[in-house]
């Protein structure tokens, strides 16, 4: 009950937030190298969130607009983790993978078992998943919350509890 308490104070401090901030333009941070990007979470102890796009998906613009370039720049959570976009689709550059590997977006979007956008996947720096994914953009209402719960999931695991 305690964590449901704070989940919600946690979303409600996320929609003001979001009121407070809707004519910014920040935006969460595009990736190109997810090996170190994952290197900055590891030496941060936190979880890497990527959050997977498609150009042209209004239902990635709308998670976007509303809540992930909020989140990737508001101080409470980018405390608790570090924020990377990865767009998949016609003309996507080429990613550096966890391995070191040059891939392509849409094969990373396959390795984390992305078929939906936008989806996010919160990941350890070897790219394992912390948390089940979010997929789609269906309830916008709880999408704080769902996001919220699984980034402290993912903080849990790796021993950093919120």
């Amino acid at each position: 009950m305690r964590s449901l308490r704070k989940s919600l104070a946690r979303a409600w401090i996320l929609i003001l937030v979001c009121a407070l901030g809707a004519g910014t333009t920040q935006a969460i941070e595009v990736t190109h190298n997810l090996a170190a990007d994952a290197q900055i979470a590891a030496q941060q102890s936190k979880p890497l969130l990527l959050f997977f796009t498609q150009p042209g998906c209004p239902y990635c613009e709308r998670a976007r607009a509303e809540y992930l370039r909020h989140l990737a720049v508001d101080p409470g959570y980018t405390a608790r983790a570090v924020f990377r976009e990865i767009s998949v689709g016609a003309g996507a550059a080429l990613i550096l993978g966890f391995d070191g590997q040059r891939r392509t977006s849409a094969a990373v979007a396959r390795a984390q078992g992305v078929k939906l956008f936008p989806t996010i996947v919160i990941v350890d720096a070897a790219g394992r998943q912390l948390a089940d994914p979010l997929r789609g953009f269906t309830v916008p209402d709880f999408y704080a919350a769902a996001i919220d719960t699984r980034l402290e999931q993912a903080q849990r695991l790796l021993g950093k509890a919120p």
